[in-house]
């Protein structure tokens, strides 16, 4: 018979795992763990994004690990704007030293900053895909990074990716592409459905979010909203 694991249960097997990984990469950032035992490397290894995340703040916690976070260096982003990395902070096992792990830190970081600067590229051609694959099946795009539609405007910050409308379900979409590979946050979630809130009167008008994964505690709401999902 089945058993369901608890909380403490998958918080135990994925520090089994973080200690193999560590063992063999000598340091890693936080990112990377997540992805590494989220399913997308080994189907046969799947944890949420925050068990990880839980399992190496309480390994830290209880001095198994050791951390040190880092500064991306600058960078030139979109339109010329010179920018600063983000902070990534890596682990290791707490019997290493800093020196132990240090060149494993720096191309690690430097990978990270090259990925930093192609990043708007990278969301680009994601998009360019979404694009290519809606035409694809008979979709009409209506507009794009827009907050206009129909003669109302979102009076928020933030756009949407894409409006189109299905001839074969005969409604409008309002759709945000996420290509990044943590979990998109739930307030760019609340905010599509939020505009698609506001435009739907007198439309039929549904939030459609694609992103690479989405955590299953989200799904509920998610379904509660009418929001369609697509992970790629």
């Amino acid at each position: 018979m089945y058993k369901k694991k608890s909380y403490q249960e998958y918080l135990e097997e994925a520090k089994n795992k973080i200690r193999e990984l560590l063992r063999k990469e000598r340091a890693m950032y936080v990112t990377e763990l997540k992805v590494r035992l989220d399913g997308s490397v080994d189907e046969k290894v799947r944890f949420w994004q925050w068990i990880t995340y839980d399992a190496l703040q309480q390994m830290h916690r209880n001095g198994e690990l050791k951390r040190r976070p880092r500064r991306g260096k600058y960078y030139v982003g979109e339109e010329g704007v010179v920018k600063r990395g983000s902070e990534i902070t890596f682990y290791y096992l707490a019997e290493l030293t800093y020196a132990d792990v240090a060149d494993v830190v720096r191309k690690k970081l430097e990978l990270v900053n090259q990925h930093a600067s192609i990043s708007s590229e990278v969301g680009h051609y994601a998009e360019e895909v979404v694009k290519e694959a809606l035409e694809a099946e008979g979709f009409r795009i209506e507009g794009r990074d827009t907050k206009e539609f129909k003669g109302k405007v979102w009076p928020g910050v933030r756009d949407v990716d894409f409006i189109v409308y299905d001839p074969i379900a005969r409604r409008y979409c309002v759709i945000q592409v996420k290509n990044r590979l943590t979990y998109p946050e739930w307030d760019d979630i609340a905010t599509l459905i939020d505009i698609g809130d506001f435009f739907r009167d007198p439309e039929d008008v549904r939030p459609w979010f694609i992103a690479r994964q989405m955590p299953g505690d989200y799904t509920l709401e998610i379904i509660k909203c009418r929001v369609f999902i697509r992970l790629s």
